[in-house]
């Protein structure tokens, strides 16, 4: 039976953008001519105004206290046309999301499922992206349909954002697809379990 968390269904309020694109355009043009470069070394403006049209939809269903400083500048990456900059503010956020999981959960517990006693925060801190989805999945705080999508963007955040000398470009229906991801199965409002100490005397 495969390990698949229930989220529960948000009415957001809608989230409304300003319009960049008047903005954007002109000034990433006159940049690059100013460089010397190609204007096509960057999205190109269609693919920016497609991008920037569906991220109200997708920023709604963030919650809005995960709505931080990393969502602002994904918002102003994807305006410049900066996919593979926004597709790493996103992850960042989901990483980030997924600690304060684990937390929740209650970090004194974590040793006691792990038999490894020398978990605590700094341990937390230090955990690869692979390592901290894969304690997440044995906590139950993400389910296999979390861990299977939340891995490929984690591959996809390795090998095409500037976290890392790329392998390739992302376009902006890739970039929506792994916001949508990250939205879904990280920066959510699905209810956090708690753990849970058993002292000595605790009825077994």
């Amino acid at each position: 039976m495969s390990n698949v968390l229930v989220k529960p269904k948000t009415d957001l309020p809608a989230v409304t953008l300003p319009d960049v694109t008047p903005l954007s355009s002109p000034m990433l043009a006159q940049l690059t001519a100013a460089l010397g470069v190609p204007r096509n070394v960057l999205a190109e403006d269609d693919q920016i105004a497609h991008a920037w049209s569906q991220l109200p939809r997708l920023i709604k269903k963030i919650p809005p206290h995960l709505r931080d400083e990393r969502i602002v500048k994904m918002c102003v990456a994807v305006a410049s046309g900066l996919f593979d900059a926004a597709i790493n503010y996103v992850w960042n956020a989901a990483v980030v999301e997924l600690r304060d999981k684990v937390r929740r959960f209650g970090i004194n517990v974590v040793p006691q499922i792990l038999d490894d006693k020398s978990f605590d925060e700094d341990t937390l801190l230090d955990l690869k992206d692979a390592e901290l989805l894969d304690l997440c999945r044995k906590l139950n705080l993400i389910g296999d349909d979390d861990f299977f999508f939340l891995d490929q963007c984690r591959a996809t955040r390795n090998s095409f954002s500037i976290a890392h000398p790329a392998a390739g470009t992302v376009d902006e229906d890739e970039f929506l697809s792994f916001l949508s991801r990250c939205q879904k199965h990280a920066l959510s409002s699905a209810h956090t379990l708690r753990g849970w100490t058993q002292s000595p005397c605790s009825p077994r």
